[in-house]
């Protein structure tokens, strides 16, 4: 049996740096924050090789956000027989999601690129809804990959993911027999997105399900959380700092003189998509 990878990676959100919207009023929102590190996820066949950016993840007023503070090095791999390029996003880059689609913005040059999700959905019942009966475990074969990066990142596909939040016994135990309690669990798919895409796209869900946990996250606060995700190049990994906090409104939204782009590499690539709404991300759902 092979496995389709399982992550756990959660982050923190410590402080957000202040981001100048035009024309919109902040106000400050009631959410949750959390940190991702870069450490390998965990798999029944070890270490992950694809290692997450370092992120601060924050979710609030129905609408999300993860900042990329570092990204691991490392050229692009073929894991199984999903090619996976280069991350697209760098340090200063951050996203804005929801469980319909999610944004890739780069301030810098006042840029941002939409990707698509579909079949989001989680339950507090431990439910197994929409997941296989099964998953295949096994090893999978890694290959380094030499071809020019500008012609690798053009791979993309759809990407099923499937996860689950827990309490873990300690911050040191492994996979196996570690959960005290189950938080939550889910699956979405990404609909079409280079496969880097899923070390980002697999913390919305988990996101919005501790933010909208039934009392709150205060119990939470300090305790082992972990997330695992089962997909094609995921697995277990733990968050820290999880907290509440309150947010600026202004840092979920889209500036106004941002202006939308296909994908970053993709400009000549065939299928390069650009949103046809993209209005949604200049305000905050109501």
């Amino acid at each position: 049996m092979r496995l389709r990878t399982i992550p756990l990676i959660l982050g923190v959100f410590a402080t957000l740096a202040p981001l100048s919207v035009a024309g919109a009023q902040s106000r400050r929102v009631q959410g949750i924050s959390f940190s991702v590190d870069t450490s390998a996820d965990m798999t029944p066949q070890g270490p992950g090789v694809v290692r997450p950016p370092a992120m601060r993840v924050t979710y609030a007023a129905g609408r999300g956000r993860v900042e990329i503070l570092t990204r691991p090095k490392r050229g692009a791999l073929k894991v199984g027989d999903v090619v996976v390029a280069p991350f697209l996003a760098a340090p200063g880059d951050y996203y804005l999601f929801d469980s319909t689609a999610f944004v890739l913005v780069r301030p810098t040059a006042k840029e941002f690129a939409t990707f698509r999700l579909t079949d989001a959905s989680f339950n507090y019942e431990g439910r197994r809804d929409g997941w296989p009966g099964m998953f295949r475990m096994g090893p999978t074969h890694i290959d380094t990959l030499t071809d020019r990066a500008e012609i690798l990142v053009t791979y993309h596909g759809a990407y099923p993911m499937y996860w689950h939040a827990d309490v873990g016994r300690d911050a040191e135990c492994g996979i196996s027999n570690c959960s005290v309690e189950e938080l939550a669990r889910g699956r979405a798919t990404l609909a079409d997105a280079p496969a880097d895409q899923i070390s980002i796209a697999r913390w919305f869900g988990p996101a919005q399900a501790l933010a909208e946990l039934s009392g709150g996250i205060g119990r939470l606060v300090g305790k082992p959380v972990r997330v695992t995700t089962v997909s094609s190049i995921t697995g277990m990994h733990p968050i820290s700092d999880l907290r509440a906090t309150t947010v600026e409104s202004a840092l979920l939204i889209l500036p106004a003189d941002f202006k939308e782009i296909a994908w970053p590499g993709f400009a000549g690539a065939p299928r390069a998509p650009v949103s046809s709404d993209s209005r949604k991300w200049r305000s905050l759902p109501r």
